[in-house]
């Protein structure tokens, strides 16, 4: 199924000439819908996101981690300092390596690797706040 996926996105990068950072925010704007169930999901980061990323009107960009309802962090040491009630919120982080370091306070992380998109999505948080995937998403669960 991953090379279903990596052939897929490849696929939209040579037909519709998607950019890799056009790929990272619709791959954000998914995850944040599948784990809010919401069509319009309020979103954080601590990175820089293009002012377009969020002009197609599926995704909100808040500047406020407390509005959020998703939370992709870069560097989560800084994050968890400066946001309050971040054991509320639903949090990605960008590295394999900051997921293991705090797989407890994570929903999850989004990170490249060999130049293609991984996903990987917390077993024991899905359950502690009931989230529910469709099966094609079961396969990003450990």
């Amino acid at each position: 199924m991953k090379r279903l996926i990596l052939f897929l996105t490849l696929l939209s990068v040579a037909v519709w000439g998607i950019t890799a950072q056009e790929l990272k925010m619709r791959i954000i704007e998914n995850l944040a819908q599948l784990v809010t169930g919401k069509t319009v999901p309020s979103v954080y980061t601590d990175f820089t996101v293009p002012s377009d990323a969020f002009t197609k009107g599926s995704m909100r960009l808040v500047r406020n981690c407390l509005l959020a309802d998703v939370v992709f962090v870069k560097t989560p040491e800084i994050f968890f300092q400066d946001c309050d009630n971040t054991k509320e919120k639903l949090i990605f982080v960008l590295s394999y390596r900051d997921y293991m370091r705090y797989k407890d306070k994570l929903i999850g992380a989004f990170f490249w690797q060999k130049g293609r998109p991984n996903i990987i999505l917390n077993e024991k948080i899905l359950k502690a706040r009931h989230i529910s995937l469709p099966k094609r998403y079961e396969k990003y669960v450990e």
